[in-house]
């Protein structure tokens, strides 16, 4: 029986060592000729070595039959979280980590060069992107979409695990290859080298964070969807380098509020607005080629302006647009799409001033055909559609158009010093042989003006910025500032009985001119808080810090030592002899309950000015020979004296 029992235990030790070797086998191995890969407990992958990974395939999942279910056939599997790959590996081979659904972070060195095809399908909760530099990341060689790491929305890059919330194009690169920066939500600025002449398609698709763009001179060719989805994106400045347009679209740029595009882009296929729920207005370039123009659910578009020197638009859509109120089609808009002004129901008027329109089905919505007013050539296809569908017509025939124009400006807005930008203005209806606008700028010093509406910041303060055709006019009011480098703060550090009010405030900007807006905040609420002006309520005894913040986050502090009331003061002398001419610093000893200071909670007077004066600090500076009593007094009545004698 015993015999039994210990071959029995054998057996179970055994098969455990062999499951042990087996587990530790899976747990390492080669993934190239000369690169090893270890699979650590916690799910970290590590792939070490030189020279080019291993290609690989995917497997179905045998529980699903769908190819969105299969996995790689790396020996590492897909339960992995984290993937970090030395430097010396010159690749990721293809589908190395097709299915890790578990993967979140993975660090990857400049060594690497390529990766492979679906290197990264099917990740889905990678996020985290760790590089060494930006310029060996835009040179990658990636073998499809979904060989990008940041193939997923929501990704953020990190240099040397450090958050990038900028990045800077190198001088060595002449374009941006497409996808290069897209989906990296943290990235919130973009500075590009001056040696940069194209943008490929989907280069900044999905940056959530980037708010403006400023695209170099030398710039001549952006792809289309190079800014889809940056949801944040306020302005964006296409130099007059550029040339070609091949599809520009903003679709989810819901904070995009006017773009300005310049006569020298020649064609552009595609251009759509769709879904920029805060597009005002917008410039299309003279002397433009335009396929397809879409401003689709653009709600706060209120007047459009395509200029009649533009050569050509193929289709015009306008659905959604509850606000639109005006536009004015030049003769270059061959055709109107099926319900083109669907939903635009604050629509009042329209200016067509071809001869030769196309209109689909139901362009304008039926519940605003009473109002509705059309301006057009008498006997052209717009009057006979005008009139088929009982719209009222004013021909162009029968009125004096400068008398009946109404001019569209841009809302007021702030501009950074230094800095010039054209004001976006619309005018209906517009026509090549209209008047020109007359600008002119309320202070001029402040912000100038030119005879083509481009405005440049010369200092800070505002300025009305007036634009007219006859005697219509509108007006625009701008905010010209400085970005703040520092600031001084009204006091850094405070003593105070706890329950009195205090103020503070910004002393001076730096540069001089800079202005920003301040946030503040206390380090202990239950000690003292403070409210959007500056205005401190103590609360309790005790050291409180209130900071302040610019937009731009640069901070400073001021510590408040917050006390009991004061209990007694004592001088370090009651009898002082001092030099006539000299300069000495008296000691109060004040004290409060539990706590004690010198020369705070006080106010020092002198007897006689005259012969001595003290500051707020307890300095004597003595003018004559005499006597003197010095007194220091606290806010809730106790004092206490040093007779001076000034020889």
């Amino acid at each position: 029986m015993k015999k039994h029992i210990m071959i029995t235990i054998f057996l179970v030790l055994f098969l455990t060592f062999l499951f042990c070797v087996h587990a530790m086998a899976a747990s390492k191995g080669k993934c190239g000729n000369n690169l090893n890969w270890v699979l650590s407990d916690d799910g970290t992958l590590t792939i070490s070595g030189k020279g080019p990974m291993k290609k690989y395939d995917w497997k179905a999942d045998p529980q699903k039959e769908s190819y969105f279910h299969g996995s790689t056939t790396a020996p590492w599997g897909t339960d992995i979280s984290r993937v970090v790959i030395k430097n010396g590996v010159t690749s990721i081979g293809d589908y190395a980590f097709f299915g890790c659904w578990k993967l979140q972070s993975i660090s990857i060195p400049n060594s690497v060069t390529q990766i492979g095809e679906e290197a990264f399908a099917y990740c889905d909760v990678l996020r985290e992107i760790h590089i060494s530099s930006i310029e060996s990341w835009l040179l990658m060689n990636f073998k499809g979409s979904r060989s990008r790491p940041n193939y997923n929305d929501s990704c953020c890059l990190f240099f040397n695990d450090e958050e990038a919330e900028s990045i800077t194009i190198p001088p060595s690169l002449s374009s941006i290859n497409s996808s290069a920066i897209n989906n990296f939500s943290n990235v919130k600025s973009i500075a590009f080298s001056d040696d940069v002449s194209k943008i490929g398609i989907f280069s900044f698709y999905g940056c959530s964070s980037l708010t403006s763009i400023i695209i170099p001179d030398g710039v001549t060719t952006i792809d289309g969807l190079s800014f889809s989805g940056c949801s944040s994106l306020v302005n964006i400045s296409i130099p007059n380098s550029v040339t070609t347009i091949n599809d520009l679209y903003f679709p989810g740029c819901y904070n995009l509020a006017n773009i300005s595009i310049p006569n020298s882009v020649t064609t552009i296929d595609k251009l759509s607005f769709h879904g920029c729920t805060s597009l005002r207005s917008f410039l299309v370039p003279d002397n433009c080629i335009i396929n397809t123009l879409s401003f689709v659910n653009c709600t706060n578009l209120l007047n459009v302006t395509i200029p009649t020197s533009v050569k050509r638009i193929g289709s015009i859509n306008f659905k959604g647009c509850v606000n639109l109120k005006c536009i004015t089609v030049p003769e270059c808009v061959t055709s109107f799409d099926n319900y083109a002004f669907q939903d635009c129901l604050k629509l009042e008027k329209i200016a067509f001033f071809g001869e030769k329109t196309v209109f689909g089905e139901s362009v304008i919505p039926e519940s605003i055909s009473n109002t509705l007013k059309i301006y057009c050539h008498m006997y052209s296809d717009a009057d006979s559609w005008a009139t088929q569908n009982k719209y009222r017509c004013i021909y162009f025939e029968d009125i004096d158009i400068d008398t009946a124009r109404t001019i569209f400006l841009e809302p007021n807005f702030r501009l950074k010093g230094n800095y010039k930008k054209p004001i976006v203005f619309s005018v209906f209806p517009s026509a090549e042989d209209s008047s020109p606008i007359i600008w002119n700028s309320s202070n001029p010093s402040i912000i100038s003006v030119d005879e083509n509406g481009i405005i440049t910041a010369h200092s800070a303060g505002k300025a009305t910025i007036t634009a007219t055709i006859g005697n219509v006019s509108a007006k625009v009011i701008i905010d010209s500032y400085f970005e703040v480098s520092d600031f001084e703060l009204s006091d850094t550090e405070v003593w105070l009985v706890a329950k009195t009010p205090i103020k503070l405030y910004v002393e001076s900007f730096e540069p001089w001119g800079a202005s920003s807006p301040i946030t503040w905040s206390s380090s202990d609420p239950n000690l003292a808080i403070i409210n959007k002006s500056g205005d401190v309520t103590t609360i309790k005894p005790g050291d409180v810090v209130i900071t302040a913040t610019t937009d731009s986050g640069i901070t400073h502090s001021c510590l408040l030592h917050l006390c009991y009331p004061v209990t007694n003061i004592a001088f370090a002398d009651e009898v002082l002899y001092v030099s006539l001419g000299s300069s000495t610093s008296l000691t109060a000893n004040v004290t409060m309950r539990n706590q004690a200071c010198i020369n705070h909670l006080v106010d020092f007077s002198s007897s006689d000015e005259k012969i001595a004066s003290i500051d707020s600090n307890g300095l004597l500076t003595t003018y004559s020979v005499g006597v003197i009593t010095v007194t220091a007094t606290s806010e809730n009545g106790i004092s206490s004296s040093c007779k001076i004698f000034v020889q």
